[in-house]
């Protein structure tokens, strides 16, 4: 992997390491594959600021898109909040926002991951379910008061305010 990619994120602030990027968009795709390296200690920091700077919703191909919805299941926590991030500013085609939906609802359901990863995993639901609208019974039964338990209260209120307003669209 390119040194200065690696150098950027082990020495730089992230303000610095988004102005570089922003200054060479050549290097976007290089921290991509950094991204999708799940196995290199540096992967979840290359994901995080690759979310900072994705130029458009057609940054990556659908090739790509399907990778990161691969390592969905082999990444830590952490690194999976990060992957969402990504895939929530990306155009997914239908085969993988069902792909997408299926891990957002496997990692909205398991209580004892972080609350940033399953918030996040939520966030994806709801843009998912805004394209299809039959998601929102499904949504609503997940966001029952035993999936938010492990939240703070406040953090459950914004929760439960965010579905709500998502699903009185099609009320």
């Amino acid at each position: 992997m390119n040194e200065t990619i690696e150098h950027l994120l082990l020495h730089k602030c992230k303000p610095r390491q988004i102005s570089y990027i922003k200054s060479n968009p050549e290097q976007l795709h290089k921290l991509l594959e950094l991204s999708l390296d799940y196995l290199h200690p540096l992967s979840k920091r290359a994901a995080s600021l690759l979310w900072s700077c994705i130029p458009d919703e057609h940054f990556c191909s659908e090739t790509e898109i399907d990778l990161l919805l691969d390592i969905l299941l082999k990444i830590n926590e952490s690194h999976q909040r990060e992957v969402f991030k990504i895939l929530f500013e990306l155009h997914l085609i239908e085969a993988q926002q069902g792909i997408l939906y299926a891990h957002c609802v496997n990692g909205w359901s398991q209580t004892q991951l972080q609350p940033s990863v399953r918030y996040n995993a939520l966030k994806m639901m709801l843009k998912i379910a805004n394209q299809h609208k039959e998601l929102f019974s499904e949504i609503d039964i997940l966001t029952q008061s035993q999936y938010l338990e492990t939240f703070s209260i406040n953090a459950a209120k914004a929760i439960r305010k965010m579905v709500e307003n998502n699903c009185k669209i099609i009320i």
